[in-house]
């Protein structure tokens, strides 16, 4: 559990602020310690209370704890302006690279949020796939394009080789919240569902822009959350196949 909070942890601020944070925790207790008890203390009960019980832990669970650390961020970034040993330059340098990784991060998390794959891809179904046709999804209804919403009749389909057998919808959804969670099995049925051997092809992917790695120019703007898991549910990797023609 403490390491899924640590990874979360980085999906909420990004792994360089994360190591920021702590050690900032660690300047914190050395050198205000009564300062970062009062801080620390409701952060360690509210894991121990509120987390801890549940047994799981996402980004979100974390948000308040880690608003108390950022506290004590803002008070190690004060002392590291003052302190006289330090050169300028490492000061600046250091305090506006903490700016600026917070400051790029928030932005590109709201314009993930704003632009997310599941809207892009409701555009393109209103454009391309009329409402009259049946669409077969794999992932449960709340993390869909809201295909229901838009009137189109949605149908559950196994990822299976048994459910292949038998009539499909014409359109397909697979989103990443699917294969996160499959088995060897269900990630061998898909490999040969996107290769074609099911009589399906894919016809558009959309997946997140600004979040992540090796995504483009977008992402380096989010360049403190490289590496970091995506907190919620934002801009899951979406691919849409129709049966293919004979």
């Amino acid at each position: 559990l403490l390491g899924a909070t640590l990874y979360y942890a980085a999906g909420a601020v990004g792994w360089p602020l994360l190591v920021v944070m702590t050690a900032s925790v660690v300047h914190g207790l050395r050198r205000h310690t009564r300062l970062a008890m009062v801080l620390l203390v409701p952060g360690v009960t509210y894991y121990f209370i509120i987390i801890v019980p549940q047994g799981f832990v996402y980004s979100r669970f974390l948000f308040p704890p880690l608003a108390l650390v950022g506290v004590l961020v803002g008070v190690a970034c004060v002392d590291l302006w003052r302190c006289a040993c330090c050169l300028r330059f490492l000061r600046v340098g250091v305090i506006g690279a903490v700016a600026a990784l917070t400051l790029g991060y928030t932005v590109s998390l709201t314009v993930e949020m704003v632009s997310d794959s599941r809207y892009r891809a409701e555009r393109w179904f209103e454009k391309h796939v009329s409402t009259s046709l049946p669409i077969g999804a794999f992932s449960k209804p709340q993390y869909l394009p809201r295909m229901n919403e838009m009137e189109y009749r949605t149908f559950a389909v196994e990822m299976s080789r048994e459910a292949f057998s038998r009539p499909q919808p014409d359109w397909l959804i697979l989103t990443s919240f699917n294969y996160e969670d499959f088995d060897d099995t269900q990630l061998a049925c898909m490999r040969d569902l996107l290769a074609g051997q099911f009589g399906y092809e894919p016809v558009a992917t959309f997946n997140s822009r600004y979040l992540g790695t090796d995504k483009g120019w977008e992402s380096w703007v989010g360049l403190a959350g490289w590496w970091a898991p995506t907190p919620g549910k934002i801009s899951p990797e979406i691919t849409v196949l129709t049966r293919a023609a004979p």
